[in-house]
């Protein structure tokens, strides 16, 4: 009797193992397909639309990514290390960036940094309009991109055997030397996961970026915004760009897992 309820059991998982990757590669699968029907790839890389979409997608993605970087190792580490009360309430902020409707934070980012915002008047005291242009792009990326970075990067840091720290401190070596000695080199799988992971939604950014940067062809259009433009002229054109997303995140994925495998 117990051996049938085993196999019922197995025979479930495995059930609702094929459902889940039916479920998220089927609908992948057919529009790959239907994109990489009848040259679709090739007319559509033609088109100065999707390079343009393409390329400032690329570009304003990897400036976005190294800001965050920059910014989120430090963070990550202060906040993994810190044991204040007011670090630990910073720490519960990580996340609100990820359950915000992405609308929401373009909508707040624009009353933030508009001609009329708290921020926003300053820099249109020298002549700066932050929103609708390429820089709102950027740090609306930086918004969405952050939490994924900082959640790796946090994780990998509390992983760290303490011992390793307290060894180097017997050996002389002052704080600085200790992160950049020892917390960075045996975090840096995770840096490079969550940098990956970050990129990876920066690049997919939409709602936020379509309230407080627009949808300007050549400045503000990156990818995902082009998809909707061009699926209400040119539905084929906005299958193909999705395509391209897809396979700009496998190959993500594709190299995360590499990573993982030879080290």
């Amino acid at each position: 009797m117990n051996k049938n309820i085993s196999t019922y059991f197995q025979n479930i998982k495995y059930i609702t193992l094929i459902i889940y990757i039916s479920f998220i590669l089927l609908p992948i699968g057919i529009l790959l397909f239907n994109a990489f029907s009848n040259n679709n790839l090739i007319n559509a890389l033609n088109n100065p639309i999707v390079t343009s979409a393409l390329f400032l997608s690329l570009i304003t993605s990897l400036i976005a990514i190294t800001i965050v970087i920059v910014i989120g190792i430090p963070v990550a580490h202060i906040i993994t290390k810190s044991n204040s009360r007011f670090i630990k309430y910073v720490d519960y902020t990580i996340e609100l960036p990820i359950i915000l409707p992405p609308v929401v934070v373009g909508f707040a980012m624009l009353m933030t940094f508009g001609r009329n915002g708290p921020v926003g008047k300053y820099f249109m005291d020298f002549g700066v309009s932050i929103p609708f242009t390429t820089i709102a792009v950027i740090l609306a990326q930086i918004f969405v991109a952050f939490p994924f970075f900082l959640r790796s990067v946090r994780l990998g840091l509390s992983n760290i055997n303490t011992d390793f720290e307290d060894i180097g401190s017997s050996l002389g070596l002052n704080p600085l030397k200790r992160f950049f000695y020892i917390n960075l080199p045996l975090a840096w799988k995770s840096i490079i996961n969550g940098a990956a992971l970050g990129w990876a939604r920066a690049i997919s950014e939409f709602g936020a970026t379509l309230v407080f940067a627009g949808n300007l062809t050549g400045e503000t259009q990156t990818m995902p915004l082009a998809i909707i433009s061009t699926m209400e002229s040119d539905f084929e054109l906005g299958i193909t760009l999705s395509a391209i997303l897809i396979l700009i995140s496998t190959l993500v994925l594709i190299l995360l897992a590499r990573l993982r495998h030879y080290t």
